[in-house]
């Protein structure tokens, strides 16, 4: 491999001899060299976008084909000498009585002794309605979430002092026994104080009057320990000491008041019962943390809602792999505070795993600032965290909910929505899946199946990086290694700058005793395209030297074990085995070579068909399975059926009780292909499926009857008697200053929700602050930002009249909006309702 990869002044000219020219022809051949030589240096200087020490920034080939120069990002982890050593974390109880441990050391989380990298997803239970939790914490699972992470709002339960609530949608106890019952674990958010956008961060009204909040004042402390004694009673017996799922407990929220208030939080937790593994609180900000009391946690977003500014923000720094590396000193390698102004730095002091609470899974809306986000948005959010070394990935919010109502107030943060907390999530408001619920989806499935091996390996940087933020032209990219395996991840998208395609490139790592230049051929990264490729990684007895594709999953199946790869987007996936480890390898398509002691697998086209066999030098077997990028987005691995499978589909999938649901929302055609298919027939709704295969998988589809749900809309004057008593402000909101300008009257006919799941309204507009009414009580609203408004309507069964206004937007108002999605204003004002149409969701359950 290395006579394809020479440095940038050792350039070998595969297609020239110097033995055939004469002296003349010699003198111009090294001086056409010469110019070509500098022009790759200038090349250089221009793409890494005029760093210092360019010539200490990669390796350079010539490509004689097209005269592009070739840049290697090197990882040099040769004289990486780092240890794991044992946290000094005075946690809790660890055990649960069937003997599963939970621990950390210096710089990962263990499971039974083994590296463990957890997924967190934030959802609140008191904002979800309780007939449908069940539900959507099987789609968080399905999403690839370990833990669910939930604030527990003082206010939601004591709104009046000493009147509690812990029942319907309040029911914590419940909540957790749901996530028990699915396998997921729990880490409880217990406050006192949680902000999420709720009144007063979730202390109750009464309680201004009665103290000084959030300090160590004694009358505080009583009504905290109070509060945390009333929690305590809502987890007692499920705790992982008594067999149960929660493992973490977090202190308050965004404290910077100094160590001793949460020393003392955490002391009240403590006698309380609340007895786990690990205690957090967030450190952003420069937070100053009990020494050896609590893990900090980190977070990082796509936008800053809590900026006043009304224009795009400037890149941000959160989409970089840290700009240096300090061996003596974790914290030192990421600026504590980031270009955007963001205090959100991922690298710590050593003695703790980096995790993190808040990676923004979205991001909230506000009245006055309303970004847009896209898929590379949050999902490259996301591989940055983990590439740079996080070892518990937690986003804020996982899934979007609803502001109860209060007694005597409503609940919202004055600058959000009365009611809505959609949060732009991966699962939002009403649980629709969002683009990224399937980005981030593939992340977590290659965490859960191959996280043992990541989550002890440290991060290393090639010493090439763009200079700030807004450099797109150098390629964002960072390795990850424990000896001689790493994981290299690239990310070519910056949200806020202009992508470009970047190459051609090839990656090396540098081990002690060994490097390892990839793929074969230099390959360009498209715009926006992430990835992580394995090296030397041990796959069931066969060493894989390197991998141009992404490990999604691992299958035990009848015929021995099967990985299953994705390709990144425009790059030709490319499998090199160790020879030794290797005896052959079979492959349904593609170009099989030996080469440099290692057998190379080349030139194959992904899909449900693209596979290769391969025989390990002891004899073993075991299957690879290369999917397109698109169908590795479509894929979940689920136990069903009574053994794990991949399945692939455009619907939403979940699984439990030896079932698989299927929901899907505006098409009646309902199918996926499973592998390995199960022996017999599957049957859903009384029938059996059709199937038919689809390469190594098995496709099983159904089409269900279209429903057709024909709304009657009417127009309805804004200034009339009739329209202003279907809008009657809630009692709570009587100093609301909602006024609206247009009103619309929607009927359903009365077999709406007549053999579908659900139904959704998609409502097309333009406008500010936008309501719903059902029999004059507000179920819905929300800050218009360009998108389609999509509400659930499920929940409010039954339903035959609702009422839709929009209040105008000015065209001088002080609100930031993406003026690519601001139609003409053709007023002062602008204020309209385009479209509002009925959506089913179909659902079948499919069994065995």
């Amino acid at each position: 491999m290395s006579e394809r990869n020479v440095p940038l002044y050792s350039v070998r000219l595969c297609r020239c001899s110097l033995n055939n020219l004469n002296y003349i022809n010699l003198f111009l051949f090294a001086g056409t060299i010469f110019i070509m030589l500098m022009a790759c240096a200038f090349c250089n200087a221009e793409t890494a976008g005029n760093h210092k020490n360019s010539n200490e920034s990669g390796r350079f080939t010539m490509n004689m084909d097209n005269e592009k120069t070739t840049l290697i990002y090197t990882f040099d982890a040769s004289r990486l000498d780092r240890q794991l050593k044992p946290s000094q974390l005075a946690g809790g109880a660890r055990k649960s009585p069937d003997g599963a441990e939970f621990w950390l050391n210096s710089f990962c989380y263990t499971r039974n002794g083994k590296s463990w990298l957890p997924v967190m997803g934030e959802f609140h239970f008191s904002r979800y309605p309780n007939a449908e939790w069940e539900q959507e914490l099987l789609k968080m699972k399905a999403g690839g979430i370990d833990i669910v992470a939930t604030y527990i709002f003082w206010i939601h339960h004591e709104e009046e002092e000493g009147k509690w609530d812990w029942t319907g949608d309040k029911d914590l106890w419940r909540f957790i026994e749901l996530c028990q019952k699915h396998g997921l674990y729990v880490w409880l958010r217990i406050g006192p104080w949680c902000h999420g956008e709720c009144r007063n961060g979730g202390l109750p009204d009464w309680l201004y009057a009665k103290c000084k909040p959030r300090t160590n004042e004694p009358v505080y402390l009583d009504y905290a320990r109070k509060f945390m004694e009333q929690e305590f009673q809502q987890a007692k017996g499920l705790l992982l000491k008594d067999g149960g799922p929660v493992i973490g407990v977090q202190i308050d929220n965004e404290y910077y008041g100094g160590a001793e208030h949460l020393s003392a939080l955490k002391k009240l937790a403590r006698n309380a019962g609340f007895d786990a593994p690990f205690y957090s609180a967030t450190a952003w900000g420069n937070a100053s943390l009990p020494k050896n009391e609590m893990i900090p946690m980190y977070g990082a977003y796509t936008d800053a809602p809590w900026e006043s500014g009304f224009h795009p923000l400037p890149p941000s720094g959160q989409y970089l792999f840290p700009s240096r590396m300090d061996d003596s000193d974790y914290a030192s390698a990421m600026p504590s505070r980031q270009p955007d102004g963001l205090d959100k730095g991922l690298w710590l002091p050593s003695g703790y795993p980096a995790s993190t609470c808040e990676v923004g899974g979205g991001n909230q809306i506000t009245i006055r600032r309303r970004p847009l986000f896209t898929d590379a948005d949050i999902a490259a959010l996301a591989y940055v965290m983990i590439g740079k070394g996080v070892n518990l990935l937690g986003y804020y919010m996982y899934h979007g909910g609803t502001h109860p109502w209060g007694k005597n107030t409503s609940m919202h943060e004055q600058s959000c929505p009365v009611l809505s907390y959609d949060f732009e999530a991966p699962l939002g408001e009403y649980g629709v899946a969002r683009e990224w619920y399937y980005s981030l989806r593939a992340l977590h499935m290659f965490l859960r199946d191959y996280g043992e091996s990541l989550a002890p390996a440290f991060p290393v940087l090639p010493p090439i990086q763009p200079h700030d933020p807004s450099d797109t032209n150098v390629l964002r990219c960072i390795a990850r290694v424990d000896g001689n395996r790493a994981f290299v991840f690239f990310n070519n998208h910056q949200r806020g700058a202009k992508d470009r395609e970047i190459g051609p490139l090839q990656f090396e790592t540098k081990f002690k005793g060994e490097a390892i230049v990839f793929p074969g051929k230099p390959v360009t990264i498209e715009k926006g395209a992430l990835g992580i490729f394995p090296v030397n990684l041990s796959l069931d007895g066969a060493l894989l030297k390197y991998a141009s594709a992404q490990p999604v999953c691992r299958l035990d199946t009848p015929d021995g074990p099967c990985h299953v790869f994705s390709q990144t987007r425009g790059i030709e996936p490319e499998f090199a085995f160790d020879a030794k480890t290797v005896r052959s390898v079979e492959t349904s398509h593609g170009v099989v070579v030996e080469r440099d002691g290692g057998i190379v697998v080349s030139g194959l086209r992904p899909g449900t068909d693209c596979f290769m066999k391969v025989t390990t030098g002891e004899g073993g077997k075991l299957t690879f399975l290369v999917l397109t990028h698109q169908q590795a987005l479509q894929c979940c691995k689920a136990d069903v059926w009574g053994a794990s499978r991949l399945l692939l589909s455009e619907c939403m999938m979940v699984w439990h009780d030896n079932a698989l649901e299927i929901t899907r929302i505006g098409d009646e055609i309902m199918s996926f292909s499973a592998f390995p298919a199960p022996d017999g027939k599957l049957s859903c709704n009384g029938g059996e499926l059709a199937q038919s295969p689809d390469g190594v998988m098995t496709h099983y589809s159904i089409i269900l009857p279209r429903k057709s749900v024909a709304l009657v809309l009417r127009k309805l004057q804004v200034d009339s008697r009739e329209a202003k008593a279907l809008m009657a402000p809630q009692e709570k909101l009587k100093d609301d200053t909602f006024r609206a300008e247009e009103a619309v009257e929607i009927t359903l006919p009365p077999d709406a929700f007549d053999g579908i799941h659900d139904l959704y309204l998609n409502i097309r507009l333009a406008g500010d602050v936008v309501r719903i009414w059902q029999d004059k009580k507000l179920i819905a609203d929300d800050f218009w930002h360009g998108h389609d408004w999509v509400v659930g309507l499920g929940r409010f069964r039954p339903v035959e009249t609702l009422t839709l206004a929009v209040s105008p937007l000015k065209k001088d108002a002080k609100i930031y909006i993406p003026p690519e999605v601001l139609p003409e204003f053709e007023s002062d004002n602008l204020c309209r309702i385009d479209r509002i149409e009925a959506i089913p969701e179909y659902k079948i359950c499919v069994r065995y």
